[in-house]
Parts: C-alpha cells; structure tokens; sequence
C-alpha cells in the first residue's frame, strides 16, 4: 500500500494514535473482564458434578478464546503506538517506509479500532498500565498458563555499517556514464541498509510488547513488518 504524496502525515499519525489511545483502556478491561470470568469458573469447578462441567465446556473454551484474542489486540495496538512514538527525524528520512508500514498495520486492525465495536466493550474504572494487563492474566488458571508459556528470544540488534567509500574514480568523461551508475548504486545501497537497520529498530520495539513470547497467532503487525521489510529491504 503506497502512500498518496499530498497526505498530510504527521496529521494522519496524530488521528492514529488518538484512535488507539482511544481503543487499549477498552480492549483492556475487556481482558479483566474476561479473566474474571475464567476465575470464577475455576472456583466453580471443584464443586459441581461431571455432569455440568461437560455442559459448561463449550463456554469456558469460548471465554479462553475471546480473552487470547484481546491478548493479541491488545499487543498490536500497543506495537503500533510504539511506532508511532519514533522521531520526526526517522519519519523524515523514511517516510514511505515508516507510512506504509503503519497504513497496512492499522488496515488490519480495522476492525478491533471501530467504534461500532469499541462500544460493545466494558469502560475501565480508571488508568491502567500496560503491566496490569499482565496482572489480569494471573486472575485465571487458563492465564496463568499463558504466563507461564512466555518464551523469551534473543533479539540481536543490528547496529549501523560504517558507509563505503569509493575509490577514487575517472574524471574523463568517458567514463562519465559508469561513474554515475556506480555512485548511484552506493547510494542505494546506503538506502538499503538504513531502511534494513530501521527495520531492525521496529522488530526490536514488537519484542518490548508486554506480550512478547506468549501465543500471538492473531497478531497483525508482525504480518505488517514482514511485508513492509520485503516491500523495502531489498537490492536488486
């Protein structure tokens, strides 16, 4: 998805993140909510007969379900909030970069950002953190397990190459023509490596997310980066 040159991006960026700051207090007390309910269900248990336990599997399958997905809407929108805290000068100097990545991440979360779905969602009772969100996962047995599963990786961060020089090159001018192709090629592939190690600093912001390591098959924004790297990470 290429972005239209007359965009006024840091306006666009700014309704972005009001639209997610808007958002994460409701997807997370509709987290709590939902371990709140796994809770309840695991006091439960222990003290009914078989019986009800297999009529009520269906519905604490559904409540794990639902709680794993705001898991991951929580993770994208807090990634993407992350982003878009990067310097002006980082936005500057990659905008195409920078501005497809985050149109097609905030695409995909389309859904999870509406109001008609937003509104069916619990308020919170006041400001929450990003670390309570943890907090509400130990309410449940099914959370603590998602806890417990968490897999750290080692990230290893790609630091900016030294620029390449040239020789010194001909002056003649018949081999004007040579010379511009090569310093055109040098500045392309400057180009590469700064957007590769930008992309490196994005990859390194996901691994932050208070979720990193647990279970995030209905995450979008790794999608968004991956596209988004072989979209502009590449020499021909």
């Amino acid at each position: 998805m290429e972005i239209e040159p007359t965009i006024d991006s840091p306006q666009l960026r700014r309704n972005w993140n009001y639209r997610i700051e808007t958002a994460l207090p409701r997807w997370g007390a509709w987290l709590e909510h939902l371990s709140n309910s796994l809770k309840g269900f695991d006091q439960w248990r222990p003290t009914v007969p078989d019986y009800l336990l297999r009529a009520s599997a269906n519905l604490e399958a559904e409540l794990e379900r639902y709680l794993e997905m705001a898991m991951n809407h929580l993770h994208d929108l807090w990634v993407i909030q992350a982003w878009l805290d990067f310097s002006e000068e980082v936005f500057d100097q990659h905008e195409s970069l920078m501005m497809n990545l985050l149109m097609d991440a905030m695409a995909r979360c389309g859904r999870i950002l509406s109001l008609e779905n937003i509104n069916f969602l619990p308020r919170p009772c006041g400001a929450v953190s990003p670390t309570q969100w943890l907090d509400y996962l130990t309410a449940s047995e099914f959370g603590q397990a998602l806890l417990e599963s968490i897999e750290q990786e080692e990230v290893e961060m790609e630091h900016p190459l030294s620029p390449i020089g040239l020789p010194q090159l001909p002056r003649e001018a018949v081999f004007t023509s040579s010379v511009r192709s090569l310093q055109a090629a040098q500045s392309t592939y400057k180009q590469h490596m700064d957007e590769k190690h930008l992309i490196g600093q994005l990859r390194a912001v996901m691994n932050k997310s208070p979720f990193n390591g647990m279970t995030l098959a209905h995450s979008q924004v790794a999608t968004s980066l991956n596209e988004c790297e072989a979209a502009h990470v590449v020499l021909g």
